[in-house]
């Protein structure tokens, strides 16, 4: 329970202090995109990175090497909350 507590408030922390971020994020992209679109997902994957510490999840990657280079869909095969 705690833990879903601290996610929650991590969650809504995020969206909050985000939105002085956006208008950076949209003044950047005014003049460089590719800027604009690395730092965004810099962001959310450090977002997604303190959640996952917060829950003690483990990630382990086995086959990245057999990802292709086009775009694809991850579909989990079990219910799962990540």
């Amino acid at each position: 329970m705690i833990r879903f507590i601290l996610v929650s408030t991590t969650v809504i922390l995020f969206l909050v202090l985000f939105i002085p971020v956006l208008i950076v994020e949209w003044i950047i992209g005014k003049f460089n995109r590719k800027a604009k679109d690395y730092s965004s997902l810099r962001i959310v994957q450090g977002a997604f990175k303190l959640i996952l510490w917060i829950t003690g999840v483990k990630v382990t990657v086995i086959g990245e090497e057999n990802i292709p280079d086009e775009p694809v869909l991850f579909i989990g095969n079990h219910r799962s909350f990540f």
